[in-house]
């Protein structure tokens, strides 16, 4: 398939974020509900007509060093993450692909997040802590850490003798999200990606963000012309996708990689429902293979 335009999805661009920081709070099953008001004030516009370029076929393929992102081949022995030690092997068999792939001497795969095209009903509550339930596609283009956030995931899953170990100008420090199908072959609500180099970063925004009662900070993305936005066309379970969360090493660069699932409209009428799983890492490589 040739690249192709859809609609995706942005923080819109609007006066209030002058002012007002952008805040998302996602309540637990045991908190009382609040006012739409005081759960959020991130407002969404939609732009239409974003070319997706096809990875599928390309003469040089993107990188996480240079765009940000890459697809690599493994095949997960996990057709299914219904029980949680499920979701521990996958989680430690992610953990050993990362190691093998990017010859890092530590990784750390502290989170697991399924999700399916399900819209979570009023009264319905979604369970950050429990790995089994799934979430639904991230609407909005996004970063998963701001700079701030990146450090506070550090700070919270990276053990004690590892900070003492890690934390110094010998290693670079990722955080690496691994995103997967769960279906033969992903047609509805894939994943866009966007080119780091093509982002501004003053078109970033930072996100107060309190899921499971943790407080975090992301990045949430405004449209702006020159972004590169990518797609794999037809993409199955062995072909997992690795994008960059977080860097050390990022200089000015953005650290990174902006994604959001889309509609698309090429889909087969019978496709089957979006199901993906998704994990975070934190990935330790010493300098000097870099």
């Amino acid at each position: 398939m040739p690249d192709i335009e859809a609609s995706l999805s942005f923080l819109a661009d609007i006066p209030l974020y002058g002012h007002e920081k952008p805040f998302r709070v996602v309540l637990s099953a045991d908190e009382p509900d609040v006012e739409e008001s005081l759960k959020s004030n991130v407002e969404m516009e939609i732009h239409d007509k974003i070319e997706l370029r096809n990875i599928r076929g390309m003469d040089m393929l993107p990188s996480l060093d240079i765009q940000g992102f890459e697809f690599i081949r493994h095949k997960t022995k996990y057709k299914r993450l219904d029980e949680v030690w499920q979701c521990k092997g996958y989680t430690k068999e992610i953990t050993a692909v990362l190691e093998n792939h990017l010859g890092a001497e530590r990784v750390i795969t502290w989170d697991l997040r399924k999700r399916h095209a399900i819209t979570y009903k009023k009264g319905e509550e979604y369970d950050a802590n429990d790995p089994r339930q799934p979430d639904g596609p991230a609407v909005m283009a996004h970063c998963d850490y701001s700079f701030d956030g990146g450090l506070r995931m550090i700070e919270a899953y990276m053990p004690a003798a590892d900070k003492l170990k890690y934390l110094n100008d010998k290693y670079r420090v990722r955080l690496i999200n691994t995103w997967r199908p769960m279906v033969p072959i992903i047609q509805d609500h894939p994943l866009a990606v966007c080119d780091v180099r093509s982002v501004d970063p003053e078109k970033l925004l930072p996100c107060d963000r309190v899921l499971g009662g943790r407080l975090g900070e992301n990045y949430l993305l405004q449209y702006h012309k020159g972004q590169k936005w990518h797609w794999l066309d037809g993409q199955t379970p062995d072909e997992p996708l690795l994008f960059l969360s977080w860097d050390s090493e990022a200089g000015e660069g953005t650290r990174s990689c902006a994604h959001v699932s889309f509609r698309n409209q090429a889909a087969d009428a019978n496709a089957p429902p979006r199901m993906s799983v998704e994990t975070r890492s934190i990935v330790i490589t010493p300098k000097e293979l870099d």
